[in-house]
């Protein structure tokens, strides 16, 4: 650092200078400019010191880096330590950047990537290629693909320059988006299940039961996903053709794909359905169990409340049946209200996110949490002096409301699985003619994942080899349709809907009469929904119905209103 000396004192041996020879070379006036390094970060972690020619001026991190989160603040500071950043003065404002980024899309340039702390607050920073104003690109907003904390230093991996646009449209201050450009919008609409695009392999990640790749999408220089089904190592930087089989909407836009070729498919029906069916058994032996259950009052697997703590954990469906039981005896202690509420909150915490819900748990599920919750929570804290009637009516507040929510979310699998419904009942109660039935015995053994495009297409053959036919079972031809084409239109499913699905049709029309306001869903059941919501058990259990509803499907629901649902 240059400076001027203003003394020294030899017998001290004490040196004194200043700055005042120096060039001023800060800027000063409105809209003035001068590069500057940072020298420091304040203890505030959050405000770093800058060096512009002979002063030394505090800029806030976020001022410093558009969109930073706080996560990041010292990783920034240490990463732009000593680089050379140009500033100006804006309404009196010291900000960075020779002027402010007014378009759309503009031009950057990665100046570094930070992959510490959680997926989600990581990415790089980038300098516009004009202005040299610095700017946050979060890594979700820049790939089609879940990212490690070790992939994150791929990103716009071969590209040396990147067209980027506010995530909040006409706010860079918000941070930038790699994929909310105009090219990589259309791009992602264009990229249904199916279309092929090319892409070149950039990394393999390791570990897990299936061979995963990342690869830059030629089209937008954008990471997917490419896994290989056949297990055959893709090759490096070397450029592919491949097809995509699977999409994601939402905050974290995903696309994944295969090689050109190698697509398998499944039909679109809950895993325990497609198993039910390839063994040919319309039972489970957990709902033999449950059946048997019911009959005797006892569950074979918690016979008391002590041990229903250990089957919770080690099976949450079968303790589920269990605490309906045990909650059948009058009066329930405290201790018992407790352990039968753990045992149905830790069913609902697994099966939440599950691929697929067996209604009869999920019936048992949500009437035991309704019981629980309409408790005398004053009763309650008597026996338990270590927590107060607040406590309890907390806990009891916490069950009624997730019994409200496990019967939205069951409305929502019911939905969407009308066709699940009616391939069961074919499979397994309605009647088919022999030649029907001959039929539906050769495709059997191909309702399972991993199909090949000639048996998933001899399946979608014989669903509309069914609609050809003037007296066959119309709606099992609509029902595979609907399992086989996500483009399907399910005006002619929902005609038979009541019909051939009454289940999942009933549980739809109980949801649709549960009051809504204008803070949302209610709190609790109203005792009508409770009483048709115990008819549907019944139904269940006594014509042996062991259904399947899987997580809600993209299908194209093409009807007038959603009266029609």
């Amino acid at each position: 650092m240059p400076v001027t000396v203003e003394g020294y004192l030899r017998e001290r041996q004490s040196l004194f200078f200043s700055r005042r020879m120096q060039l001023a070379d800060s800027p000063q006036g409105e809209s003035s400019l001068a590069p500057g390094k940072i020298c420091g970060l304040l203890p505030d972690s959050a405000t770093v010191i800058v060096r512009i020619g002979r002063e030394l001026r505090t800029v806030p991190l976020p001022k410093l880096v558009a969109g930073l989160p706080a996560s990041q603040f010292q990783a920034a500071a240490e990463m732009l330590h000593g680089r050379t950043l140009w500033f100006r003065i804006e309404q009196g404002q010291l900000l960075c950047g020779l002027c402010a980024d007014v378009e759309s899309e503009f031009a950057v340039e990665r100046v570094g990537c930070l992959a510490e702390g959680r997926i989600s607050e990581c990415g790089a920073i980038c300098s516009s290629v004009e202005s040299k104003a610095l700017y946050w690109i979060p890594v979700r907003e820049s790939v089609w693909a879940w990212m490690s904390n070790a992939d994150v230093e791929l990103i716009g991996a071969g590209a040396s320059l990147w067209t980027a646009s506010p995530i909040v449209e006409g706010s860079p201050q918000q941070g930038l988006s790699l994929i909310r450009v105009a090219e990589a919008r259309r791009e992602f609409k264009d990229l249904v299940i199916g279309k092929e695009l090319d892409a070149i392999p950039v990394r393999k990640r390791a570990g897990g039961d299936r061979e995963i790749w990342l690869a830059t999408a030629v089209s937008t220089g954008l990471l997917v996903e490419c896994e290989s089904p056949s297990g055959q190592d893709l090759v490096l930087n070397k450029r592919i053709r491949v097809e995509v089989v699977h999409r994601t909407e939402g905050k974290w836009k995903r696309i994944a794909a295969v090689p050109q070729g190698t697509r398998r498919y499944t039909v679109s029906l809950p895993p325990a359905l497609l198993r039910q069916i390839e063994s040919g058994k319309g039972l489970s032996d957990e709902f033999d169990e449950f059946i048997q259950a019911t009959l005797t009052g006892v569950h074979p697997g918690a016979s008391d409340v002590e041990s229903l703590g250990a089957l919770a954990t080690a099976d949450p469906a079968r303790a589920v049946i269990a605490a309906t039981l045990l909650a059948k005896a009058v009066p329930l202690p405290a201790k018992t209200v407790a352990a039968l509420g753990d045992a149905a909150m830790e069913w609902r915490t697994r099966s939440k996110f599950s691929p697929e819900v067996k209604p009869y748990l999920a019936l048992n599920a949500i009437l035991l949490l309704d019981r629980l919750g309409r408790l005398d929570a004053n009763k309650l804290a008597v026996e338990t002096p270590r927590y107060s009637a607040g406590h309890w009516r907390s806990r009891l507040d916490d069950w009624q409301w997730e019994s409200v929510a496990a019967f939205h979310q069951l409305a929502l699998r019911a939905m969407t699985s009308l066709h699940a419904e009616i391939v069961w009942r074919y499979a397994f109660k309605e009647t088919l003619d022999q030649h029907v039935q001959r039929r539906f015995a050769e495709v059997r053994p191909l309702f399972r994942s991993g199909l090949t495009p000639s048996e998933f297409s001899r399946i979608a053959a014989f669903g509309r080899a069914l609609r050809l036919r003037r007296s066959g079972p119309g709606p099992l031809a609509e029902a595979l349709a609907a399992a086989t084409s996500a483009d399907e239109d399910l005006r002619p499913l929902l005609a038979h809907r009541e019909e051939y699905a009454p289940i999942a049709s009933r549980l739809v029309q109980i949801y649709r009469t549960l009051p809504v306001s204008g803070t949302g869903r209610p709190r609790q059941l109203l005792p009508l929904t409770r009483l048709r919501l115990e008819e549907v058990l019944r139904e269940i259990s006594g014509q042996r119905l062991d259904l399947t509803f899987g997580r809600p499907l993209p299908l194209k629901v093409s009807v007038e209103s959603e009266d029609e649902l």
